[in-house]
């Protein structure tokens, strides 16, 4: 596989909504963002009855997530240029919901980059709020990495994830201003496309830090830092902890938290037993958890 290691680069187009204006929710405008530019990428703005006809009338069987907090599903569509994208559904439909998309869009004019998951278009309805991203054929590295009936990842293929989540991350830390902390970095929030090249999804759950601390967190058990359970708070550093963890994901193949050796009466998280590792025999240890399929 091609692997591109040269920096991030100082270009980067729009994902942004079309004529929000016209929209039935009322919807700020957004011109201000993209005034004078002429390397725009505009989302498109669907009709209800497009996305209904695009996931079968969001149908059970195309749900690809629902996370736990049930507050949206995301769903598989095809659209009638038979395009597959990825349909993200809302269940709440109050003001707070509606200021958080808001701020969502405006967050994903800034984040046009190779590792991150790019913005298709819009759906706003009086009854649905509805956001529409690529589809990336590979699904999860979750799934790659923790789902026996997949086949396992070379190698090579694990580096050059790992490269690709580093740069969508530098770009979120680095290159927006204020800086965008994910808050969720998993291997489930991380999506592979053609040739496995990887993408930072989730956008719901970002924030930009106007301070350098938020309180508060919608990650997952596992992928915390330590120093978020003393003061409860959430940094881009606590982005890095994840991504290291989504690193020994890679190399050892394991969950980052195991339930079923809690049950068991085993270390759960995955941090831990690394650490325990390292402590009784050192690397000669450590080496004896990676990936047999690696190693």
């Amino acid at each position: 596989m091609e692997r591109k290691r040269n920096g991030l680069s100082s270009k980067y187009l729009c994902c942004l909504p079309c004529n929000l204006r016209s929209t039935k929710v009322g919807i700020r405008e957004f011109s201000g963002l993209i005034a004078n530019s002429s390397q725009l990428k505009p989302a498109r703005c669907f009709t209800l009855k497009e996305i209904k006809q695009a996931t079968n009338n969001f149908n059970q069987r195309t749900i690809l997530d629902s996370p736990d907090n049930a507050e949206f599903t995301v769903y598989k569509g095809t659209l009638s240029s038979g395009e597959i994208v990825r349909v993200r559904r809302s269940s709440t439909m109050g003001i707070n919901m509606k200021s958080k998309m808001e701020k969502e869009l405006e967050l994903l004019s800034c984040l046009y980059h190779r590792n991150v998951v790019c913005l298709v278009g819009v759906c706003f309805s009086k009854d649905d709020h509805l956001l529409v991203y690529e589809h990336l054929p590979n699904g999860t590295l979750s799934d790659h990495l923790h789902d026996k009936t997949k086949l396992p990842l070379p190698l090579e293929v694990r580096l050059d994830i790992a490269i690709c989540i580093a740069k969508g991350l530098a770009h979120l830390h680095g290159h927006i201003s204020p800086p965008i902390i994910h808050r969720n970095v998993k291997s489930s929030s991380i999506l592979l496309g053609n040739k496995f090249v990887a993408k930072l999804s989730e956008f719901g759950l970002w924030k930009q830090m106007d301070d350098e601390v938020l309180e508060g967190t919608r990650s997952t058990e596992g992928y915390m830092p330590p120093e978020y359970y003393k003061a409860r708070k959430y940094t881009n550093l606590s982005d890095v902890y994840g991504l290291g963890v989504v690193l020994l994901e890679l190399l050892t193949g394991e969950k980052a938290c195991d339930l079923e050796r809690h049950a068991h009466n085993e270390e759960a998280l995955l941090v831990r037993r690394i650490w325990s590792a390292l402590r009784r025999g050192g690397w000669e240890a450590l080496q004896s958890k990676l990936d047999p399929f690696i190693s």
